[in-house]
């Protein structure tokens, strides 16, 4: 048997591509999108995946619900380990994240809060956190979280206890 499918790759990047804004995989146009809402990305093309876009991608495709993921992050800077300086985006860098965060969370019909628990002892990452959600506030109705067989939420696709299958609470319930 021969199984054959197409999967429609997009991502925005600044001009220098050392910024990237969205990230966009569509494997089934008739079904909704979800939005992931991660830290930072840190590949800089449209193909290649990390670990995390990896398992964003296909925990995504095992919720069944879904013909593709958007992934949009807290700080747009390309890395594979935030810095200090990292968290300083010039204002335009920002407001450009903060626009594509807003979209991708109009086009999706939900919205997940996928950044872990580093806004916990990061007071850089809680300020950004919380700048973030009060322009997702329209959205509230589309937040939630992944969530573990123990309840625990909050947490970021790599938490061992969900790299195989995601549930999805909504923010609202907790």
């Amino acid at each position: 048997m021969t199984e054959k499918s197409t999967i429609i790759c997009e991502a925005v990047y600044s001009e220098d591509k050392s910024h990237r804004f969205i990230w966009k995989r569509v494997w089934d146009s008739k079904k909704p999108v979800l939005c992931v809402i991660t830290l930072n990305p840190n590949s800089d093309n449209v193909f290649e995946l990390d670990l995390t876009s990896m398992l964003v991608t296909n925990n995504t495709y095992r919720l069944g619900n879904y013909g593709g993921v958007i992934v949009v992050n807290l700080f747009s800077c390309i890395t594979d380990r935030l810095r200090k300086d990292d968290f300083d985006e010039e204002n335009s860098i920002a407001e450009e994240n903060i626009k594509y965060i807003k979209k991708a969370a109009k086009e999706a019909e939900s919205v997940v809060i996928a950044w872990g628990k580093s806004a916990n002892s990061n007071k850089f990452i809680k300020d950004k956190v919380s700048a973030i959600m009060g322009e997702l506030e329209q959205f509230k109705n589309k937040l939630c979280y992944i969530t573990d067989c123990n309840g625990e939420t909050g947490l970021h696709p790599l938490t061992p206890s969900v790299r195989k299958g995601w549930e999805l609470v909504s923010i609202a319930e907790e």
